[in-house]
């Protein structure tokens, strides 16, 4: 993390450590994004294993997370001069493809 502060704007991480509060760590230059509607409060709820860090360069009124309906997909929109930009990080599982379902049906459903 040290390292990648000054060479990257955007991080995307899958499979992240989270400590035993919920808790993941990032440098104070990295913007956490977790899943939408995930609560590291509930401690019974599984962590993310995806997420993304948006470095402080990136202004925070230029960037918007994108609500996705899975703890495994976490996405952010980018806008500036008349282009926008989505990028979305997801742990697929090997077992299911209940990550892609949850994707396919937020792109069906966005503008």
């Amino acid at each position: 993390m040290h390292a990648a502060q000054n060479n990257y704007n955007i991080l995307c991480i899958q499979e992240p450590h989270f400590d035993h509060l919920n808790t993941t760590r990032a440098t104070p230059v990295w913007g956490l994004v977790t899943p939408t509607g995930w609560n590291r409060n509930d401690l019974v709820e599984k962590t993310p294993r995806a997420i993304i860090l948006v470095h402080e360069r990136i202004p925070t009124n230029s960037w918007t997370q994108i609500d996705i309906k899975s703890s495994d997909a976490v996405g952010i929109k980018l806008v500036g001069e008349g282009a926008e930009i989505s990028i979305y990080n997801l742990y697929i599982d090997c077992t299911h493809s209940d990550t892609l379902s949850k994707l396919q049906e937020h792109l069906d459903t966005r503008e």
